[in-house]
């Protein structure tokens, strides 16, 4: 649909006759002068004047008493797919949301593998574009996001905020990083909390810098009872903010259900664990090695969703109420299989693997699993005897116990020689145990 018309300012009435083609929703306008074409998308309401963007207006040199050409043309709304995955790859499509928190109608169009979102409101908010398609490693975001992301809370002439704060550097850098797979980090700001004392503010804020995020976008204030820092990456908008919370909970509740995919299921854990996963090793007074996994949590949903989580990764727990503050707390004991499946999650820098290692090799069981440093996937007995260079006795009860803990298995062997191979589950354990 075309019309020609004279330019009397940014406000443009439609004439009634194609009001009633267009009726309500979103239309994508093209304005044409003399120096090219722009184009903007508009919420159209019956009865309502076309009000051209400033940017536009400023592009096109727009003056009173032009004549200009406005293309008007009603935009297809994406539709969400039926799956999340594609491939190996996630489509955030999926995660798409109609209306805003505040009751906004969403105009959401794709563009080869880009998704682009936008909504009406006052102001005119400024739109979103991010990739469609994410590695499965975007669970991790959402899982510190799940740990440690801000609140969606309304603010006044700002919209809402996604956020994240966090004072390890290794887990701010590693989240921009993440943040870097579907959209530009130059949007984030950050804000670094300091404690009056601390006098490395420098370096942390060149630190900020070299990861993409510019000058200008960073903020310091002093506070006293943060020990050394914190830092806040904050993008103030309001689709951005929606949208991830979404998709953090809708991958939530995906991983609560039976046979979730490994590789998102161990990603969101890792993401959650080493935002919000404490990891406690001591002994009792009877000696004993006691390891023990917590989670803290205000939301009873969440903590109750995380529970289900950890039941995949054959991690059981209990929930309390604490007392003093207004938390529940999941609190998980960890056996040696326990340990073996957590440590698998945590990256082998951090300081939570560092202390399952140490619980690992402080463990009991620890004498047997060091053996499989000297196996092969597949060996006879007598190979493993020549290796050890113990006793048929020692080897067979040896074999035996793995066989129990299902890390090795019998296989048919030549010669009338018993033959034994690894388990995934024990070469799991192998590739743990050789980096100890």
């Amino acid at each position: 649909m075309k019309l020609k018309l004279v330019y009397k300012g940014n406000r443009i009435w439609v004439p009634a006759q194609i009001q009633n083609k267009i009726n309500n929703g979103f239309l994508e306008i093209g304005i044409t002068t003399n120096i090219g074409t722009k184009f903007f998308v508009t919420y159209f309401t019956k009865g309502r004047r076309i009000i051209i963007p400033k940017k536009c207006r400023e592009a096109l040199q727009l003056k009173k008493g032009q004549i200009i050409t406005m293309h008007i043309k009603k935009v297809e709304a994406a539709q969400k797919p039926t799956k999340m995955l594609n491939g190996n790859s996630i489509d955030l499509l999926y995660f798409l949301i109609q209306k805003t928190m505040s009751g906004f109608p969403i105009c959401c169009r794709c563009y080869k593998n880009n998704i682009f979102l936008w909504y009406p409101a006052k102001g005119r908010p400024k739109e979103i574009v991010f990739n469609r398609y994410v590695s499965k490693s975007f669970a991790k975001l959402l899982g510190y996001l799940q740990a440690e992301g801000g609140k969606t809370i309304l603010k006044r002439r700002r919209g809402r905020e996604f956020s994240f704060t966090n004072k390890s550097l290794t887990i701010i850098s590693d989240f921009l990083q993440l943040s870097k797979t579907f959209i530009d980090i130059s949007l984030f700001n950050a804000t670094i909390s300091i404690n009056p004392k601390f006098n490395q503010v420098k370096k942390v804020k060149s630190f900020l810098i070299k990861l993409g995020i510019p000058n200008k976008n960073i903020f310091t204030r002093k506070i006293e009872r943060v020990k050394e820092f914190t830092i806040k990456l904050w993008v103030t908008n309001s689709l951005l903010a929606e949208f991830c919370y979404n998709a953090m909970n809708e991958i939530r509740r995906y991983l609560t259900k039976s046979n979730p995919d490994k590789d998102i299921l161990k990603f969101f854990l890792q993401g959650l664990l080493l935002g919000d996963g404490n990891v406690y090793c001591y002994r009792d007074k009877n000696n004993s090695l006691n390891v023990r996994l917590q989670i803290f949590e205000s939301n009873e949903q969440y903590i109750k969703d995380y529970e289900k989580i950890l039941s995949h990764v054959n991690i059981k727990g209990k929930i309390k109420k604490s007392k003093a503050r207004n938390l529940f707390i999941l609190t998980s004991y960890l056996n040696w299989r326990s340990l073996i499946e957590i440590m698998q999650i945590f990256p082998k820098d951090s300081k939570q693997f560092n202390i399952l290692a140490y619980a690992l090799k402080s463990h009991r069981k620890y004498r047997v699993l060091s053996y499989l440093n000297i196996m092969n996937s597949k060996f006879t007995t007598l190979e493993l005897q020549n290796s050890i260079r113990r006793n048929g006795y020692f080897i067979m009860r040896l074999l035996k116990s793995m066989e129990k803990s299902g890390i090795v298995r019998r296989v048919s062997g030549k010669n009338n020689q018993e033959c034994w191979e690894l388990t995934d589950f024990g070469k799991t354990i192998k590739n743990i145990v050789s980096i100890l």
